[in-house]
Parts: C-alpha cells; sequence; structure tokens
C-alpha cells in the first residue's frame, strides 16, 4: 500500500477522533524534566483558542497552562515570554484538510516570532496491525524487523526526545545550521532560557498518546498497562486511546520486551 492510499484510508478512522477544542488546562501533564538545562517536556491537546469567531495560536494561554502545570508538581516555570523558548512539535497530518490550517496556523505564528520558539510536525498515522494477536514467531520478526516503525518513527523520536530534554548539545545541533562562533552565542542566550518541548495532537489523547506512553515505557519503566491506564485518564471524560494508536504503542512494548526484556505485559489490551 502507498503512503496516499494509507493515508486515504487513514483519514476515515481519523474522523471519529479529530474534534478541534480550545486549549485546556486538564489534559496537559509534565513528562519530564531536566533542572539543571532547564529543559522541560509537557503534552497537551492543540493550544489554539476561538476569539471572536476566529482560530488563534493560544500562545500566552499556553504559557500559563504550563507554568500552572509546573507549580502543581511542585515547580516552578515562568509565564514571562522572555524566559521560555517553545519547541511546539504537532502531530497533525497535513494532507487533511480539516488539519493543514491548524498547522499552518503554528507554522506561521513562529515564522513571525522566531524569538519564541520554533514549530515541527511529525505526523503520526497509528497502525492497523495489532502485534499481540500475531502468532509469536512472526509478531517477534516484525518487531525487531521495525516495518511498523516506518511510518511514525516512534523509536527515533522518543530517543530524540530524551536527547533534547538531557543532552545539552543534542537540541542545538538538530534545530540550527551554524558556524561555531554563532553556536556558542545561541548557547549562551538559550543556556539562560527554560526550553520547553510541547507535543500535542487535537485532544492531546491518541497520537500524543502513543508517543508519550512510548516515552514511559522506555525511561520510565512503565508497565504497559499503567501506562494505559494513565493515558486513559488524561481526558475528561476518561476515554481509552484510538486502537490505531494503541496498535502502534503495543508494537513499540513488544519491541522493547523483545530487545532488552520489559515491560513483560505488552499482550494487556485493554485499560478496563
Amino acid at each position: 500500500m502507498t503512503l496516499k492510499a494509507f493515508v486515504v484510508i487513514f483519514s476515515f478512522f481519523l474522523l471519529t477522533l479529530c474534534v478541534f477544542a480550545d486549549i485546556e488546562l486538564f489534559p496537559i501533564r509534565l513528562i519530564d524534566h531536566n533542572p539543571k538545562l532547564n529543559r522541560w517536556l509537557f503534552r497537551g491537546n492543540e493550544p489554539i483558542i476561538e476569539s471572536n469567531s476566529k482560530t488563534q495560536f493560544a500562545y500566552n494561554q499556553l504559557l500559563n497552562y504550563l507554568s500552572t502545570v509546573a507549580k502543581n508538581n511542585n515547580l516552578t516555570l515562568p509565564n514571562n515570554p522572555e524566559d521560555i523558548f517553545v519547541i511546539d512539535i504537532s502531530f497533525l497530518i497535513d494532507l487533511f484538510e480539516n488539519e493543514k490550517p491548524i498547522i499552518e496556523l503554528e507554522r506561521n505564528f513562529f515564522e513571525k516570532n522566531k524569538q519564541l520558539g520554533l514549530f515541527l510536525n511529525w505526523p503520526l498515522l497509528g497502525t492497523f496491525v495489532n502485534a499481540t494477536e500475531l502468532p509469536e514467531d512472526l509478531r517477534k520478526k516484525w518487531a525487531l524487523k521495525k516495518d511498523w516503525n516506518f511510518m511514525d518513527q516512534v523509536i527515533e523520536r522518543v530517543s530524540q526526545l530524551n536527547d533534547w530534554v538531557w543532552k545539552r548539545e543534542s537540541i542545538y545541533n538538530f534545530i540550527y545550521n551554524l558556524n561555531p562562533s554563532q553556536l556558542e552565542k545561541l548557547k549562551i542566550l538559550f543556556d539562560k532560557k527554560h526550553v520547553v518541548i510541547y507535543i500535542h495532537c487535537h485532544a492531546g489523547r491518541d497520537r500524543t498518546g502513543e508517543l508519550s506512553g512510548a516515552y514511559y515505557l522506555n525511561y520510565f519503566n512503565w508497565t504497559y498497562e499503567n501506562t494505559l491506564k494513565y493515558n486513559y485518564h488524561v481526558n475528561n471524560p476518561p476515554q481509552e486511546m484510538h486502537w490505531v494508536m494503541q496498535n502502534e504503542l503495543d508494537w513499540y512494548c513488544w519491541y522493547l520486551y523483545y530487545t532488552r526484556g520489559s515491560p513483560k505485559d505488552c499482550y494487556k489490551q485493554y485499560v478496563l
């Protein structure tokens, strides 16, 4: 199946989970924090707001909510734009007519306000194939071959996020193509700021649950069951992750199991 054909088919499934709404405090959660480097990783829903019948990027509201979530975790994150550099990572897909305008809205905001941060688009598709339902030999073969990782690149992206939080140089080397002198000046400037990585989809549950769930499994050693339960309660009222995203997370769980021996409960498919 070609990528275009896959996206066309997948779009019908995505319509069941794509509902635009203003940014909310409840689904915003702190994933990881490096106090030494002032690096933060948050998850949440789409950072937009409707004002006067016009959709706008909710930059100030986002900073206020992130500061509140940090405070709820007994941490301090300033909400002054001069103190923060935002890396806004959207999991939306620009081939979808209802998502492309939102992607452009976010991209244009940071193009016009480069001092405030930057925008990255990491489209996530999930997968139709349920790894747990496959025979053991086939599941192990495919998990290690990593064909399931081709579209969403969960392995690489989760590692990238962790590097940005914990490795000082990685974020500069990835984002900027500068000469040594320019790079050094940038480091001095950035080391005075809090670098906030905000990952999101629409509701902050399905595509966001896929990638943040992979982060929990890999770097926090959560069980698969606890990861699904946590994601279940991210929305109010609670709701399970869309099955195509959960399938992708399930593949990542089995990949970790076959390469390092844990988690050992990848076969658990439901939180209820």
